[in-house]
């Protein structure tokens, strides 16, 4: 059981919504008011996305195929959500109106894992990650929308996940472990050019503020991380890593996204597990609906 949790730039919470259930990955929509959540259905073993209003905290059913549904991604207007579905077998790219209920369109038939992770500012480019049949490395892949094939970001022998494309256009962060170790690294979109680690000692997840002047990651310890980052004409200029907070919350996989910052980078939406599971006191936040306007 995860509850959704909002908390503060210094780690305090700032309140809980709706209640807990059985998330494992969350997904913010683009006006930062509803939240996109893949949920397990612990009777079946499969899972399905659901939508929340953050400001209501009820969630409402969004998927309902027997097979499962996953990693939903919102298009940047906040009218479509593009998500994996393993209904024909390996999981695949399916496209639906996040007020609608049904009409889900099939993107991209592959016999290769497709898993979505983002989907760029400009609404031309879905990235996914692909998992070929003949090997179990993961590749990074990016989905022209308006038509033409689909071409990769970053396709070696090794893992290369967590795909984000920055706010500008100019730049992908994603997680390799090349190094033998995950880390964070940011190179040019939508064509690859040369690229910057970002991370020292590990790192996943890598989310951008919305001003593209911060970098988010999480560490191999849990720890919620942050590095200044600069878009220059010549390039693209890392400083340091710092920690931030302890996210006090356990991924369900490594491809879990747990947690998502707001575009101010004061505010985060982090899937913990209920305070009282723990034989801790729930705290209660009064008015933290304000905290959501901000």
């Amino acid at each position: 059981m995860q509850q959704i949790t909002l908390v503060g730039r210094e780690g305090n919470t700032l309140g809980i919504i709706g209640e807990p259930d059985h998330y494992i990955y969350l997904e913010l929509s683009p006006d930062e008011k509803r939240v996109a959540l893949t949920r397990a259905d612990p009777s079946s073993g499969t899972f399905d996305i659901w939508l929340m209003e953050l400001a209501r905290g009820v969630p409402w059913r969004f998927t309902f195929d027997p097979a499962s549904e996953t990693l939903p991604v919102w298009s940047p207007d906040g009218k479509q959500i593009v998500f994996g579905s393993t209904r024909g077998g390996p999981a695949n790219l399916y496209r639906k109106g996040s007020e609608e209920t049904g009409n889900e369109e099939l993107l991209r038939a592959s016999k290769a894992q497709q898993r979505p992770r983002d989907w760029s500012r400009d609404g031309r480019y879905l990235v996914y990650v692909e998992i070929p049949e003949s090997s179990n490395t993961s590749d990074l892949w990016a989905l022209p929308l308006a038509g033409g094939e689909s071409f990769p970001l970053a396709r070696t022998e090794f893992d290369e996940v967590c795909g984000r494309v920055s706010p500008s256009g100019r730049w992908l962060a994603y997680t390799t472990d090349e190094s033998g170790t995950d880390e964070v690294y940011v190179q040019a979109f939508p064509r690859p050019g040369a690229k910057r680690r970002i991370s020292n000692g590990g790192g996943f997840n890598p989310m951008w503020r919305a001003d593209e002047k911060e970098l988010f990651f999480n560490s191999p310890d849990g720890k919620l991380m942050v590095e200044d980052v600069k878009s220059l004409p010549t390039g693209f200029v890392g400083g340091e890593p710092r920690v931030l907070f302890p996210l006090q919350a356990t991924a369900w996989s490594r491809w879990a996204v747990y947690w998502q910052p707001f575009g101010d980078g004061q505010r985060f939406l982090i899937l913990r597990p209920p305070e009282n599971s723990q034989g801790k006191p729930i705290t209660v936040v009064t008015n933290w609906q304000a905290e959501l306007k901000r």
